[in-house]
């Protein structure tokens, strides 16, 4: 599968307010944990109290399993290469 952002696509993030985990859950976002590392990943729930799990869109990749989570954006669209695509909403 490919990957769900490619170079030279544009993100578009909402910076409006400081947004809560629970609030972004099943949503794309920008996550910046507690060491400071940034990753673009569906945000769901961890297995222990106060942790999120953060997985991979159109990769092969791991899921990120019960990390702290410092601050979340969620995005609302992506403008890939010359066409916009709105994300739908969680369910």
């Amino acid at each position: 599968m490919a990957p769900a952002v490619r170079d030279r696509d544009t993100i578009f993030i909402r910076i409006d307010r400081r947004f809560e985990p629970e609030e972004c859950v099943g949503r794309m976002v920008i996550a910046t944990l507690e060491d400071g590392a940034t990753y673009l990943k569906v945000l769901r729930r961890g297995d222990l109290l106060g942790t999120w799990n953060l997985e991979s869109v159109g990769l092969h990749e791991e899921t990120m399993e019960n990390l702290r989570i410092e601050r979340v954006a969620p995005v609302e669209w992506i403008h890939c290469r010359g066409r916009f695509r709105a994300l739908p909403k969680a369910a």
